[in-house]
């Protein structure tokens, strides 16, 4: 349920509606700097760091931090990943509200304090549990939406071309 949680983490609506446009934009080339940032990031994380956490018997970056270089070191990591936090659910919020004006017409605005308050009551009602449960079935819309996308694009653009079908000049 954790490595499910992490991956709905990094696929929410900026990620989605960014991918599609660069795909749309730069065409397969938007996808190299996934494989040459992120996955070798997480394998990193997997094979090297996870391994050191657990022998010096702590959980996250933070926690390192403080056992390595001392309390400034922890609190400086917070502060800098709390302001990004702020600045990114902001970028979430603008996005997933302009696909609720395309879909539902709602105004911005409306659609920001909608959710926003929806998650607050949804968290603050069911702690981090139920946030990992509604990462989990994030990731199975996301999914199975990004998934009936592709069919419903193929089928309106006239299906797969074949491999033998010639390129007709423009």
């Amino acid at each position: 349920m954790a490595g499910l949680s992490f991956l709905a983490a990094n696929l929410g609506s900026l990620e989605l509606m960014g991918w599609a446009a660069s795909a749309y934009q730069y065409g397969i080339l938007a996808t190299r700097w996934y494989w040459i940032g992120a996955i070798p990031a997480m394998l990193f994380l997997g094979i090297v760091m996870i391994p050191f956490y657990y022998i010096s018997k702590t959980h996250s970056v933070p926690g390192y931090l403080k056992l390595r270089y001392g309390e400034p070191a922890r609190a400086f990591s917070a502060i800098s990943f709390g302001f990004m936090t702020v600045l990114m659910s902001g970028i979430n919020m603008y996005s997933m509200a302009l696909v609720l004006k395309v879909v539902l017409g709602w105004d911005i605005h409306f659609s920001i304090w909608v959710s926003s308050i929806t998650v607050a009551v949804y968290v603050g009602m069911g702690g981090l549990l139920s946030a990992i449960f509604n990462e989990v079935l994030q990731f199975v819309l996301i999914w199975l939406g990004a998934l009936l996308i592709s069919i419903i694009g193929l089928i309106e653009a006239g299906g797969c071309p074949s491999p033998h079908a010639r390129s007709t000049p423009l």
